[in-house]
């Protein structure tokens, strides 16, 4: 089995928040703290012609060939052997009809649908019903609350699930807000500093060109956010490793930045209580310099904030130096 973890860090209970990821030994800046396969992931059917649905390399338009029934599953030349199944085609060909057959508001995006029915008939396939004698971890994790926003899109796509899987649907409307809350969009980039976001997969958020999917994982879910975080996410296919931005200390939280981390505060909570469902009360969210926007990297390490009245100083929130940020 693929070893996840780095030594230098483990899994621990955190007060208030549940489990967390730890420090056990002091860590260097630019190390892959923790990488993983996901339990279970889908290509986004506007890129199922380009993207191998095994190795979610781009090969270009038209370059994969997908399953003649329900246009899915396409793999690269290199990978050859298609994991999409019999039971999946159908399963996909029916989520199709079914989607397509329904009135749907023009703030969705029809895609998006179809990409979170195709994840959850996977990651259930992979991982049970949550009343087996041993569930799977991922019924562990933390879900999206049901009543929220995003509540009736998550209800269809279960419903669609549900029919195909032959299951009880109550089971698939739990597995969708954990995926809503927990999942990841695979890119054909590495996200760079001090870009660490990760955005949800919502109804009304259109995946850009670099974001080709949603993957489920669950050893990476089990990190915590943080307005300044030690992390940042760098995607590579599928698969998913997150890397120190700077030297952690013995006994430190390793956490990375759900939302945005270059957004002012009042954006930025009000992104993580829409798309995550809580309140954010981390160290940058109760500094009283809510109106400075986190630009760039220090030579420390840590980022760099903008003064809200001149656009050309910023001062390190790490270290605390001034550096003039205009224009040479």
């Amino acid at each position: 089995m693929h070893k996840v973890f780095v030594d230098e860090v483990q899994p621990q209970k955190i007060a208030g928040k549940g489990t967390g990821v730890v420090a056990v030994t002091d860590l260097a800046a630019d190390v892959a703290v923790a990488t993983e396969e996901p339990v279970a992931w889908a290509i986004d059917p506007e890129y199922e012609d380009r993207v191998c649905d095994l190795c979610v390399r781009e090969i270009g338009a038209g370059g994969v060939k997908g399953c003649a029934s329900c246009g899915a599953g396409g793999v690269c030349g290199e990978c050859r052997v298609p994991i999409h199944d019999a039971e999946e085609c159908k399963a996909y060909q029916r989520i199709r009809e079914d989607i397509n057959g329904r009135e749907i508001p023009d703030s969705w995006r029809p895609y998006d649908l179809i990409c979170l029915c195709r994840v959850l008939f996977r990651l259930y396939r992979v991982i049970g019903p949550r009343d087996n004698e041993s569930p799977h971890a991922i019924w562990s994790l933390e879900g999206k609350k049901a009543d929220d926003s995003k509540a009736r899109f998550r209800r269809m796509a279960a419903t669609c699930t549900a029919r195909c899987l032959q299951v009880d649907k109550a089971d698939i409307q739990h597995l969708t807000n954990i995926i809503e809350t927990n999942a990841f969009q695979m890119s054909m980039k590495a996200w760079h500093r001090p870009s660490c976001e990760r955005q949800a997969l919502t109804s009304d958020t259109p995946l850009s060109a670099a974001s080709v999917g949603v993957s489920v994982y669950y050893h990476i879910a089990l990190f915590n956010h943080s307005c300044n975080p030690t992390l940042v996410k760098v995607p590579s296919g599928k698969s998913m490793s997150l890397v120190s931005l700077r030297p952690v200390a013995k006994g430190e939280e390793l956490c990375h930045c759900y939302s945005v981390a270059t957004l002012p505060t009042g954006k930025r909570r009000n992104e993580l209580q829409e798309f995550w469902g809580f309140d954010c009360d981390c160290g940058r969210c109760k500094d009283p310099m809510d109106t400075w926007c986190m630009t760039s990297l220090c030579g420390c390490g840590g980022y760099l904030i903008q003064h809200p009245d001149d656009a050309e100083a910023a001062v390190c929130f790490k270290c605390g130096e001034w550096s003039d940020i205009g224009d040479d």
